[in-house]
């Protein structure tokens, strides 16, 4: 493969072809494999963990919870199901093309959409004027205006 070829290899082609592919030339290499795999089964159930996790607590400490008196593992249970039914979508014969397409929006624009609403939101907390008089409207200013410049041209 060519330089060029290497540098456009991503996503599923990264984890499953060309790291195994580096790995089977170290010395040890079936430790290394195995290790590598162990490696990405355990990021993948705890990451499921950590989301299932974070929907919960929200959804339990919110009136949903308490209106319908759902307590934490009905809660969990109702949130792995419907984790289970949007997922399916991802073992069909279009599966792959589909989590490549939501891959790119999800990490490209919902990233930054997210931190823009991020800001907008520490923005509407700390009011401008508390902002001044704690570091003075100069710096508060440089600041605004370099994160709106390196936004745009970030982007």
């Amino acid at each position: 493969a060519g330089t060029d070829e290497v540098y456009k290899i991503s996503s599923m082609t990264l984890a499953f072809v060309a790291y195994p592919a580096g790995i089977s030339l170290l010395t040890g290499s079936h430790f290394w494999g195995v290790l590598f795999f162990l490696c990405l089964i355990l990021l993948g159930v705890d990451s499921a963990f950590s989301m299932v996790e974070a929907v919960t607590t929200v959804i339990t400490d919110s009136w949903i919870s308490k209106r319908y008196k759902l307590g934490k593992p009905m809660v969990s249970l109702l949130v792995c199901m419907f984790g289970f039914i949007c997922s399916l979508m991802y073992t069909m014969d279009v599966g792959l093309s589909l989590l490549d397409t939501i891959d790119h929006y999800v990490n490209n624009w919902g990233m930054i959409f997210l931190g823009f609403m991020e800001c907008i939101s520490v923005g509407w907390m700390y009011k401008f004027e508390s902002q001044a008089a704690s570091v003075g409207a100069i710096s508060v200013y440089i600041y605004n205006i370099s994160f709106f410049v390196s936004l745009l041209l970030g982007s």
